[in-house]
């Protein structure tokens, strides 16, 4: 049975200012262990600056004052987005929470909103203990539900975290600490329907791009390996795009938000060995890939391959030639009356720009800060492998007539 816990004073309602969204403040008070049993009252405020005296910071309360000092802010403007936890009691719904840390209790301080997005507020916020006796603080992201649907999802998600992921709780996904439902909530109220407690990540990748990200070698096979670790628990994540991973400190990514997941996933493709190609290696098409479509289009997303083909003479031939330019330009000219120069100009520029958009960090450049003693160099290595192949034929025809 949930641990019920009495709201003590008059809660208000929680505005979101449109130009003010940094200055929202918000406490929640909340006997909080992290078991299978805990419950939440929520009380928000708008940031009191503008009206009247700060109430004392929330972390400087004493957690059985905070309600009561909250009721005491003066008038409040109402703003167009809002919403009201007024009298409610939060309650655990069963089988949403990943962790199985001692039974200790939190409080909910400390937070802020991030963004407003498809009926759900969410909010970032610290759980610190309510025995004193640690000074541990768990920063968290809340998602609080504006409509059944929205709750709906939050409850797959929390379900989730709890069952088919709770083997990378912590380390690929986040530690979820539970969905709570509003209790006694009336159909024709403004109320949000509950809220889901995540462990905060960290920050949300702007994109896939080399300038996005600190060390993109180290991090895009990291982002690639989080997702088959889920693909491997049997969950499809649905939706696998920069925001929904996020690195910490450490620069270690996470995958989240799992509304659109889907269950019983069978990822390696019948037939194959579900091997994948290394970072770097040559593009597949997608008929040889051994996994699923999702984890195919995510690995061309992150640009984990090079492509398996160049352009050069207004065609495309395969990328392993830019190996062996001279061979490449020989086999050309061998179908095509060209001058010699021409074909090294135009090998060497191809294979630059081949470089430039494989290798944007480190080779592509390289080859595009020597262009010109290359081209000059192929021209010279043609003439070689022409004269060698000559010589081949010469003799090759002097011990036919033999």
């Amino acid at each position: 049975m949930p641990l019920q816990t009495a709201i003590r004073g008059r809660s208000t309602r929680a505005f979101l200012p449109p130009a003010r969204t940094g200055l929202f403040s918000t406490i929640i008070t909340a006997t909080f262990p992290r078991s299978a049993t805990m419950s939440l009252l929520i009380t928000q405020l708008v940031d009191p600056a503008p009206y009247a005296e700060r109430p004392p910071s929330p972390t400087e309360q004493d957690p059985a004052d905070e309600v009561e000092n909250l009721s005491t802010v003066g008038h409040v403007t109402e703003h167009p987005i809002c919403y009201i936890l007024d009298r409610g009691l939060l309650s655990i719904v069963s089988n949403t929470t990943s962790t199985s840390s001692a039974d200790t209790h939190y409080h909910l301080v400390s937070v802020v909103p991030i963004k407003l997005k498809m009926g759900v507020y969410i909010c970032r916020g610290k759980l610190v203990p309510t025995d004193g006796q640690s000074s541990e603080a768990l920063p968290v992201v809340v998602k609080v539900s504006l409509s059944q649907s929205a709750f709906e999802c939050h409850q797959k998600e929390g379900r989730l975290y709890a069952g088919a992921l709770r083997s990378l709780s912590g380390r690929v996904v986040p530690q979820c600490y539970g969905l709570y439902e509003l209790d006694q909530r009336q159909s024709d109220s403004t109320q949000p329907y509950g809220c889901l407690v995540l462990q905060d990540c960290g920050e949300p990748l702007m994109s896939f791009e080399s300038d996005d990200l600190e060390d993109p070698h180290e991090t895009r096979p990291k982002l690639a390996e989080a997702c088959i670790k889920v693909h491997d628990c049997g969950v499809l994540h649905g939706s696998p795009t920069p925001h929904h991973f996020v690195l910490n400190d450490a620069g270690e990514p996470f995958l989240v938000d799992f509304q659109r997941a889907g269950e019983n996933h069978t990822c390696i493709v019948e037939g194959t060995d579900g091997v994948l190609p290394e970072y770097g290696s040559l593009e597949l098409d997608a008929y040889k890939f051994t996994r699923c479509e999702e984890l195919y289009f995510l690995y061309r997303a992150l640009n984990m391959w090079v492509q398996s083909t160049f352009r050069c003479f207004n065609s495309y031939y395969d990328a392993r030639w830019v190996s062996h330019p001279a061979e490449f330009a020989v086999a050309y000219m061998s179908s095509w009356a060209v001058a010699w120069q021409y074909v090294a100009n135009e090998v060497t520029e191809s294979i630059c720009e081949y470089m430039m958009v494989n290798y944007p960090d480190d080779l592509g450049p390289e080859y595009e800060a020597r262009k010109v003693a290359d081209a000059a160099k192929l021209l010279e290595d043609i003439g070689k492998l022409i004269e060698r192949n000559a010589a081949r034929r010469t003799v090759a025809a002097l011990m036919a007539m033999e």
